[in-house]
């Protein structure tokens, strides 16, 4: 999807001129990055549906691991880069913190967040749901 890549593409700029060798995406379904970008990674959900709740087959370079964010199951400052892509916004404003808090935890290098936030983001969001519905396409609501 068009607005996946859009959202993906200031990460995939920051992998090609930073060259991490281990990556953790936090929130991945069953793609995440790994859609972009040619080398392995860890990606971390709840479990690995994707849009509409369906189970799709995880792509060879993502390394699933099943858990909540807010308890990662790895050692301190191991990965070279974190990232969470628009997954943040799903999570409870009350356990947001303790989220943030691990993504640091098992970073030794940068963690990259990005999520939709006040009315500007709504509003794309609900052009690109408009033009998804006048293409026919499918789409996810909410």
């Amino acid at each position: 999807m068009l607005n996946q890549l859009l959202r993906y593409y200031p990460v995939v700029k920051l992998i090609n001129k930073s060259s991490p060798r281990n990556i953790l995406e936090l929130g991945s379904g069953s793609q995440g990055i790994g859609k972009y970008i040619n080398q392995n990674f860890f990606g971390v959900d709840i479990n690995f549906k994707d849009y509409f709740d369906v189970q799709q087959s995880i792509i060879p370079n993502l390394q699933a691991v099943q858990a909540q964010g807010h308890y990662l199951p790895f050692r301190d400052n191991v990965f070279d880069l974190v990232i969470c892509v628009d997954m943040l916004e799903h999570v409870p404003k009350f356990s947001r913190e303790q989220l943030i808090i691990e993504l640091v935890r098992v970073a030794r290098g940068q963690v990259f967040l990005s999520f939709p936030c006040g009315t500007n983001a709504l509003k794309m969001d609900q052009k690109l749901f408009a033009l998804y519905k006048k293409k026919e396409r499918k789409c996810r609501a909410g």
